[in-house]
C-alpha cells in the first residue's frame, strides 16, 4: 500500500513567513551635524607634480610582466647603429604589440621619456637548410624615439 504525500499545513495570513523582508526593526538615521561642517575649513586641492623629462628622473610606472613580454630583444645591426645617432633605439617586439604598448613598456623598463614609436613588420622568408625547405618567422621592429637627454645603454641590460 502506497501512502499519499502529506500536504503542508495551511499558513494563516497573520503568521505568513517573511521572504525578502528584513526581520530587524528599521534603523534610525544619524543626526545631521551641519554646524560642525560649517566650522571646519575647506582643504585646498593639492596638485600632483607632473612627470618632467629631466635626465635622471624616473618616468613611467613599475614594470609589469606584460612590459617584459612586449619587448623581445634589442636589435643591434648597422642600421640600428645609424639611427641611434638621431636618438632612436630599435627593438624586436611581439607581432600583436601596439604602439601604445611599446611606449609603455620602454618607459616602464628603462625609465626614459618616449616621444614617438614607429613600427615595421617583416614577413618571414623561405630558406633551405640541408635540402629541406623552412620558413623563418615573421618579425616586428619598433623604432623608438627618445626625448632629449634620455638614452638607453644596451650593454647594461634590464
Amino acid at each position: 500500500m502506497v501512502s499519499k504525500p502529506k500536504k503542508p499545513p495551511a499558513v494563516k495570513p497573520d503568521k505568513a513567513p517573511i521572504f525578502g523582508k528584513n526581520p530587524l526593526p528599521p534603523m534610525k538615521e544619524p543626526a545631521k551635524k551641519e554646524a560642525v561642517k560649517e566650522a571646519t575649513p575647506k582643504k585646498e586641492a593639492v596638485k600632483k607634480p607632473e612627470a618632467s623629462s629631466k635626465k635622471g628622473e624616473a618616468v613611467g610606472k613599475p614594470p609589469s610582466v606584460k612590459d617584459y613580454n612586449t619587448i623581445v630583444r634589442p636589435v643591434i645591426t648597422e642600421k640600428a647603429t645609424q639611427v641611434s645617432a638621431h636618438g632612436q633605439v630599435v627593438f624586436q617586439v611581439l607581432l600583436t604589440a601596439s604602439k601604445s604598448d611599446i611606449r609603455d613598456a620602454v618607459q616602464n623598463l628603462f625609465k626614459v621619456k618616449v616621444l614617438a614609436v614607429n613600427t615595421s613588420c617583416r614577413k618571414g622568408k623561405m630558406r633551405s637548410f640541408r635540402g629541406r625547405a623552412a620558413r623563418r618567422g615573421d618579425m616586428k621592429l619598433a623604432y623608438v624615439t627618445l626625448a632629449e637627454g634620455h638614452n638607453i645603454d644596451m650593454s647594461a641590460g634590464i
